[in-house]
């Protein structure tokens, strides 16, 4: 009787933990996951250009996010960055300046 009580106890406990661990509310999808955006303010602390930030910005969105899925680009140290986009940017078909501005974007917004 108390193993059975006991078995019914758990049951209903792992139920609890699976409706609350699984629900909507503790998932972040892809969509909910946004790149910063950089700013005047974050250009001139880090003594670069607001323009090349950009250009870096878009570059980041336009060519790395659509195989990689990698949105925040804090998940990731500078130094591995670098080597990723010298890596990569034959492939992507980057220009020069569009490396050099993807370069100084993930130097901003890369793990320290």
């Amino acid at each position: 009787m108390k193993y059975q009580l006991f078995i019914r106890h758990t049951f209903c406990a792992v139920i609890i933990f699976l409706q609350f661990s699984c629900s909507d509310k503790n998932f972040t999808s892809r969509e909910d996951i946004v790149t910063p955006k950089p700013t005047e303010k974050l250009a001139k602390l880090n003594g670069k250009n607001l323009e090349e930030l950009q250009l870096g910005y878009q570059v980041f969105n336009a060519n790395c996010v659509v195989c990689h899925n990698v949105r925040i680009p804090n998940t990731v140290n500078f130094p591995q960055w670098h080597a990723k986009i010298e890596d990569m940017a034959n492939k992507a078909a980057l220009s020069n300046d569009e490396e050099s501005a993807l370069q100084s974007y993930l130097e901003i917004f890369a793990s320290r």
